[in-house]
Formats: structure tokens, C-alpha cells, sequence
């Protein structure tokens, strides 16, 4: 009986399995839609693989099939699918790119770094320069890869799993350490995002993590990325749309915050809406407190931004019950790049900023950086290395208050611990010094050169593993005797001092395209190093160059790459701003044209029925006239108007009851703040500075306080000055020319 048992049991399967009807190819598309629909997109892309095979002519299949796998991050499946379209660049413009990108993110830094050469010299959408200029980054990391597998592990970095306690088959992410042994993190193993606790055992081994009793309860939406203020009074974190599983950066998030009452916590109080952009996500929160001022660290791909996700600041006075948050500022082009910046954590003692790019020269996808600096005020980043770097993403980066290791997430294959590459987990890492400190950081991140092919580099006939190319190294030939690449050209040049003709180093070098019709669209903006830049372009177009820094007048320049010009040189020399060269400021770039006015007497609409102020000269100050009055409530006066910045990163609408007077002026702008009250202290402090003016943005809510009017730059400055040390770290001087504002010029 025994020896007919496995003998039933085949014709029992094989029955099952001849029952079984088999679908369509149209029956799996539809089901792979509907997952798809549902962002179920393991399910989606094996249906749509399914389909393909029976279809393998219908490559918009395959390639929805790989567009699932890369979101997923299974590299290995979507290199295989993407294969199948990657040279298909009219159909599937950035297949090729995302082929290479699975390769690199596989660890196949030769063969990923070949493709990344491949698709810039076989694409030629108009996106041309942009893409090439994301290729070579990528291409950069893939020899950095190299060169770092090449050399011997001499960190002393202990890297750890945590165990199945914690860590789960779905994602884990945001570490908290509350002490070195106490840890908050957040995860989705309850199909929604929630924040969770655990604690280490005197074995060293993680407990049973759990949800802390006594946070808010958020049922229906994903409660995660947590962050404390360094006085644990009180925790920010996001809560995130419930339309779609847990997606990381495309699930929509918003910044909330709750305090600390005793043993309890307040209910969240979502911050104002010009933080909490409704166009945007806004999330990955980090407190410091430094001066007085918590200052408020976070990711955001909101209007501004340079790529994608970018980081932002935003502060607020300590000791304020309310959260009355300045507007947010932009880390800059020095952190900020045409990619995806995330998960910043600030050491205060340090004074080092570590973030996580895949727009940086990056080992993998995202890779963790540092730099050190504050507010928008950073050194060049320098990637962390192994083994926190890896082929894959490396993000959220942490150190125990005791500042001897940390934590971090990554979604890396561990041994036999980890195993796929499809989701986060958490690792914590040891030493013996303060962080970071003896980890191999590359010295050249981010060569000089931009190097669009790289070539083969054949093995010595010893078979001894040969040296990846000097990516930093200038071409031995001559570099205008052919292009980097068919149908691009370089562009390249120095940015001067006009009255000194030494360089200038971060200047701010922005490139337009120069439409047909005239209008100017940014392609890319970059800050000068040494005074350098280097850009690369489609020929046979016409563009314009800008180059800004405050304290400065723009300057500019505009060249054509027709003709079979293969090589353009530009040298910009830029003026410190006086007030015989004001005026020389080129008018600002706008890459829409400007609305038409409502009125068509006027570019303005005129509400109030007085006068404007035609004064031209400089008005008499006594003592009643810097006497100072709240903030006016615009809904109860008739006699306000309506303006728009005249700058074309100063363009937004606004309400002001101000004199306008013709001629050239300046203000001080203070702050921007939801309600501005005259009889707070820190406004009285600066009372008798000058009249206070303000200017209501009409999108934003805000109201920018300023004090006016000054006549001259150095009174103005004068001015700043004094405002700065009594309280106003971030106050700035505001142009403004017969009733218009231009904006900042000075800071």
C-alpha cells in the first residue's frame, strides 16, 4: 500500500494540474491592470511577464512587467525586462537608462557602467543634456564601485542584522534610538505604516518590538518617520495618504507634530500649509535646537525644488507656544542635485549633516553622504563609503545619543539573513570612535572633468585585476577636436570678479534653452567650483547663461551650438552690487510668459482709491514716524493693492498698503509668519529701525514683515546689520524700484 501511495499522489497533481485552465494574454493584462491599480506590483509584474511570453512581439507589455520590477527594487528580474526595450528609445525613452541603473544597483558596475555609455550616445530626445548629465553621475559611481571593491576593508565597522524581532518581510525604516538600547523605528508589517518600540535584552538581542500605548491612535493613514526634539518635549512625524500601500517616496506625506503633557502625548497638530504644500510630499523630519531656535530639517519635492525630493530648513523660536515656522529655505545646490535627497539627520556636535542621494556620485541608488555646515550653508558632500554604502539603497542614517555607532536601513542582500532586495530593513553598526570618522570616504566625489565615455579598460597580461580609469584626469587630447558624444557639444568657462578678475567659487551658473519663440527654459543650475563650470549640450540650439551670487550683479551671456560647434567657451564676470550698478541687473528670466493684467490701464490691480506716492526725495525721519501699528487685516481696509514680485524667483502675488515711491529703494525684509502682531518683543527690539511694512502672499498665507524705506545700500545694510544681531539671523535687503519689488539682493 505504501508503494502505490507516491504513485496516486502523481496522477492526483497531474490531474490538478491538467484541470487548471490557462489564462490568456489578455486575461493576464487585465489582472496585472488591476493589481497595478491597487499598487500591488509584484502581482502586476508577473502577470504582465506572463502576457509578454505569450505575446513577445507587444513590447509595451514586457515593459510595463520591468516599470513594476524597478519600482520593487527586484534588480535582477527588471534588468532581465528592461533588456527586452532598452534600445527602443523613441517607445521607451528611459528604459535604457533604467537598464543600467538595475545593473549598477545589482552590483554589475562593468557591465552597468558600459550601458550607461550606450544609452547617452543613442539617445537624442531634446532631454538630451540632462539625461547625458544623470548618465555620467552614474557612470562616475560605477567606477567609484570599482575602485572601492578593489581596495581592503580598514574600517572597523561591525554591521549588524537586527533580528526577526524587529525587522519583518515587509519594510522597516525611520530608526529612533531614544537611547543606545532603547530604539523607536517605523514599519509596515501591519499594512500600514506605524511606529513601533523595542529594547535591546543584556544578551545584546532585540525584544519583541510593540506600538507605544501612549501615541496617538491613527487608524486610517500611515503613521511613521519619527523624530524627537532634543529635549523629548516633542516628536514630529508624518502622516501619509491611505489611497495606496506603503510606496516610500510616492506615498504622499505631511509633517505633524504632537508634545509631551506629563506621561502623555497632545493630539497632532498638522503644520501650516505653506510647509505642508498641497501640490507636495513633506516628510523625513529632523529637529536641532542651536541658539534659541528650533530648527526643523526635512524632504520635500515642493515648488523650488532643485530635482526631485529635496532638503529644506525651517525654524522657530524655542520658547513660542505656537508653531509659527519661517518659510522654508532650500539647502542648496550643494546638497540639493537633479535627483531624490532624503532622510537628513544633523550631529550637533559635529556639525555634520548626513542625507541620502542618488544624485551625488553614489556606489548604488540611494547612498548615504555627509557634510558639514548648517541651514544652507554646506561643504561639498563626501560619500560615506562601505560598508554603509552599498549597490543597493542605504537611507536614514542615524547615531545613538552616545555617538559610538548608530542605525541605519537598507534594503541590501545580508548573508542569510537577508536575502532579497524588495524591502527595508534595519542595521545597526558599531565602533570604537565616534562615527564615520574611519570610514573610506572617496577624496573625489565629484571629478572636474565630466566624462561622458568611459572606456574599456582591458586586463594586464599578468591576469592582476586592472585599475578602474582616473575619472578626475582632463583628456590628454585636445578637448574641442571632437565632441564627448555624437550630437553633444561642451560648454565651459569661469565665472570672474568684473573689478578683480579672480574666480569666483559658488557662483550660482544657470543654462536656458532659448525657445523659438523667444522664451528661456532652465535646463540646469549648478554652482561654479574654483570659478569653474561645465556643462554638456544638444547641438544645433540656442541657449542662454546666467550667473548670480548675492552681494552681486547677474551676468550673462547668450551662444548658439549650430553650425557643428563642438565646443563653446564662456567666461562670465559678475559685479559687486553698489548703488551706481544696481540698476545694471538684467531683467529676470521667466519661462512663462506673464499673465495679462486684469486692469488694462495698469499691470496692477488697482484697489485703493489714494494716490500713489510720487515722492522722489528722501523723506525726513523723526521719532512719531517709526511708531509702529499691527499687521493691517486686509478684509477690513479698501485702500490696499495688489502686486507681484518682479524677480524671477520673486514672482509671487501679494497684498500691501506700503508707499510706493518712484525711483530706486530698499527694505529689510525680517521674516515671513502667518500673523504678524507689532507688540511682540522681538519686533519692538527693531521698532525704532524704521516703519514696518507688510506684504501679504496671497498662495501662501504669509505675511512678510519689513522695515522701510532706505535710500541708500549702506543704510540699508546699516540696518541689516543691527536687525541680524537682535534676532533676525536670517533677514535680508529687498530691492524695489518705482513702487516695484525686485526682490533680495543682499543677505
Amino acid at each position: 500500500m505504501k508503494k502505490l501511495f507516491p504513485l496516486f499522489l502523481f496522477f492526483v497533481l497531474a490531474f490538478a494540474g491538467f484541470a487548471q485552465p490557462k489564462l490568456s494574454w489578455k486575461k493576464h493584462v487585465k489582472l496585472a491592470d488591476e493589481f497595478y491599480a491597487k499598487t500591488l506590483y509584484t502581482d502586476a509584474a508577473e502577470h504582465y511577464e506572463a502576457a509578454w511570453r505569450q505575446k513577445p512581439k507587444k513590447k509595451d507589455i514586457i515593459n510595463k512587467a520591468a516599470e513594476c520590477y524597478y519600482i520593487i527594487k527586484d534588480y535582477k528580474k527588471a534588468a532581465a525586462a528592461f533588456q527586452n526595450v532598452k534600445d527602443e528609445h523613441s517607445k521607451f525613452p528611459l528604459a535604457g537608462l533604467r537598464y543600467a541603473r538595475c545593473l549598477k544597483q545589482d552590483g554589475n558596475y562593468d557591465e552597468a557602467s558600459r550601458d550607461f555609455v550606450y544609452f547617452v550616445n543613442n539617445y537624442n530626445a531634446a532631454d538630451k543634456p540632462v539625461l547625458s548629465e544623470i548618465a555620467q553621475n552614474e557612470s562616475r559611481g560605477c567606477e567609484l564601485g570599482i575602485k572601492l571593491s578593489a581596495e581592503p576593508a580598514e574600517n572597523k565597522v561591525q554591521l549588524m542584522h537586527l533580528n526577526n524581532n524587529v525587522n519583518s518581510p515587509e519594510t522597516e525604516f525611520a530608526p529612533i534610538p531614544f537611547t543606545d538600547d532603547v530604539l523607536y523605528y517605523s514599519s509596515t508589517m501591519s499594512n500600514k505604516a506605524r511606529i513601533y518600540f523595542t529594547m535591546r535584552e543584556k544578551g545584546g538581542d532585540w525584544k519583541k518590538s510593540a506600538q507605544p500605548k501612549n501615541f496617538p491612535d491613527i487608524p486610517n493613514e500611515h503613521f511613521c518617520n519619527g523624530t524627537l526634539t532634543p529635549d523629548n518635549k516633542g516628536f514630529y512625524f508624518t502622516i501619509c495618504q491611505s489611497q495606496e500601500s506603503w510606496g516610500g517616496l510616492t506615498t504622499r506625506c505631511e509633517i505633524n507634530v504632537i508634545k509631551k503633557i506629563g506621561d502623555t502625548w497632545t493630539t497632532p497638530l498638522r503644520l501650516r500649509d505653506y510647509i505642508n504644500l498641497a501640490s507636495a510630499s513633506t516628510t523625513h523630519p529632523f529637529v536641532v535646537h542651536k541658539n534659541g531656535k528650533e530648527i526643523l530639517y526635512f524632504a520635500s519635492n515642493r515648488e523650488g525644488s532643485i530635482g526631485g525630493m529635496d532638503l529644506w530648513y525651517t525654524e522657530r523660536n524655542i520658547d513660542s507656544d505656537d508653531i509659527d515656522f519661517t518659510f522654508p529655505v532650500n539647502l542648496g545646490p550643494q546638497i540639493n542635485t537633479l535627483g531624490d535627497e532624503i532622510t537628513p539627520f544633523y550631529d550637533s556636535r559635529e556639525g555634520v549633516l548626513y542625507f541620502s542621494s542618488n544624485g551625488q556620485v553614489s556606489l548604488g541608488g540611494q547612498d548615504i553622504f555627509k557634510s558639514k555646515g548648517e541651514l544652507s550653508n554646506w561643504a561639498a558632500p563626501e560619500n560615506a563609503g562601505a560598508p554603509f554604502n552599498s549597490p543597493t539603497d542605504d537611507f536614514y542614517f542615524t547615531l545613538k545619543p552616545s555617538g559610538h555607532g548608530g542605525f541605519f536601513v537598507s534594503n541590501r542582500i545580508f548573508g542569510m539573513e537577508k536575502l532579497t532586495t524588495t524591502h527595508e530593513d534595519l542595521f545597526e553598526f558599531e565602533k570604537d570612535s565616534p562615527a564615520m570618522a574611519a570610514a573610506p570616504a572617496p577624496s573625489n566625489t565629484q571629478p572636474e572633468k565630466a566624462v561622458t565615455a568611459v572606456p574599456d579598460t582591458p586586463k594586464p597580461a599578468d591576469n592582476t585585476t586592472a585599475k578602474p580609469a582616473d575619472m578626475t584626469k582632463k583628456p590628454t587630447a585636445p578637448v574641442d577636436s571632437e565632441p564627448l558624444v555624437d550630437g553633444i557639444s561642451v560648454l565651459k568657462g569661469m565665472v570672474f570678479d568684473r573689478d578683480t578678475d579672480e574666480p569666483i567659487s559658488g557662483a550660482a551658473v544657470s543654462l536656458y534653452e532659448v525657445m523659438d519663440d523667444g522664451r528661456r527654459r532652465l535646463l540646469i543650475k549648478k554652482n561654479s567650483v574654483e570659478g569653474k563650470y561645465e556643462f554638456a549640450l544638444l547641438s544645433d540650439q540656442n541657449f542662454y547663461l546666467e550667473a548670480s551670487m548675492d552681494g552681486y550683479v547677474n551676468g550673462s551671456a547668450e551662444f548658439s551650438t549650430k553650425g557643428g560647434k563642438t565646443l563653446v567657451n564662456e567666461d562670465i564676470f559678475i559685479k559687486k552690487f553698489s548703488p551706481d550698478v544696481a540698476m545694471q541687473q538684467e531683467k529676470p528670466v521667466y519661462t512663462e510668459p506673464k499673465p495679462e493684467p486684469k486692469n488694462s490701464d495698469s499691470k496692477e490691480m488697482k484697489i485703493n482709491k489714494s494716490p500713489k506716492n510720487t515722492k522722489t526725495e528722501v523723506p525726513v525721519k523723526n521719532e512719531e514716524s517709526t511708531v509702529t501699528e499691527p499687521a493691517p487685516d486686509f478684509e477690513n481696509y479698501d485702500d490696499y493693492y495688489i502686486a507681484r514680485g518682479q524677480s524671477s524667483h520673486d514672482k509671487v502675488e501679494f497684498k500691501a498698503r506700503a508707499p510706493r515711491h518712484q525711483g530706486e529703494y530698499f527694505k529689510v525684509q525680517l521674516i515671513a509668519i502667518d500673523k504678524f502682531n507689532a507688540e511682540e518683543a522681538r519686533f519692538k527690539k527693531v521698532a525704532d529701525l524704521g516703519r514696518f511694512d507688510t506684504e501679504f502672499i496671497l498662495d501662501k498665507k504669509l505675511s512678510r514683515v519689513l522695515l522701510a524705506d532706505f535710500y541708500s545700500m549702506d543704510e540699508a545694510k546699516q540696518i541689516l546689520k543691527k536687525v541680524k544681531s537682535l534676532g533676525f539671523p536670517r533677514a535680508f535687503i529687498v530691492h524695489y524700484k518705482d513702487g516695484e519689488r525686485y526682490g533680495m539682493i543682499y543677505r
